[in-house]
């Protein structure tokens, strides 16, 4: 029996559960909010009351499902870092080209397409309607709003967010911890740590630190 933890039990928790539960004979979540309300019939823990070992010892593979970039990022590293073998989820309905590259963590949602040669980094979400053209590469913890067109040779740095409804124009790097707003056209370069958003994209905002990026 194939049994899958699936830490977080918000949005993203719901949205991994849907492509994995055709997958995995058993499915359990894991949250730090003693509150929390089931999903479902779906069995819940706490991560307050569970230690590495018994998350060793009872699953066969995890997965973190938290919206925001950085939190998701950190707590894969936790994982792979204490000898968790994380979860690649990819939904039966995405189209992944037998020649991409999907690192561990990451979740490819419904109705997605990722082309040749793409490759995507740890804890990645492409949520639903996303595209991913050929010889992309994204860095870690990058999240692809849905229906965002990212077309081909784009550079995404880590733990960018790309917002609902985007189109990335092909060739372009974007830099890491940066945001594109909802329905941006991104005919040029983006640096690291700015929101760019409009049509065309231009820098809105830049932030002076690291922040936390998407929930």
């Amino acid at each position: 029996m194939k049994h899958l933890l699936i830490i977080g039990t918000g949005g993203q928790g719901k949205v991994v559960l849907d492509c994995a539960e055709s997958q995995y004979d058993k499915i359990t979540f894991m949250t730090n909010n003693l509150n929390a309300q089931k999903i479902e019939n779906y069995p819940i823990i706490f991560e307050q009351e569970t230690k590495l070992e018994r998350i060793m010892e009872n699953f066969d593979e995890i997965i973190v499902a938290i919206g925001d970039n950085n939190i998701r990022l950190k707590l894969t590293e936790k994982y792979i870092s204490a000898g968790i073998k994380l979860a690649t989820v990819i939904h039966p309905n995405a189209s992944v080209s037998k020649f991409a590259t999907i690192n561990c963590g990451t979740v490819i949602c419904a109705n997605t397409a990722i082309g040749p040669f793409a490759v995507l980094g740890k804890a990645n979400v492409v949520s639903i309607g996303g595209i991913v053209a050929h010889d992309c590469k994204f860095d870690d913890g990058v999240r692809i709003s849905p229906n965002v067109a990212v077309a081909g040779t784009c550079i995404i740095g880590k733990n960018t967010w790309v917002c609902i409804g985007a189109n990335i124009s092909n060739g372009i790097k974007i830099g890491k911890d940066s945001v594109v707003g909802a329905g941006a056209v991104v005919l040029k370069d983006v640096p690291d740590n700015v929101l760019v958003a409009g049509i065309p994209a231009i820098i809105k905002k830049q932030y002076e630190k690291e922040r936390n990026n998407g929930t």
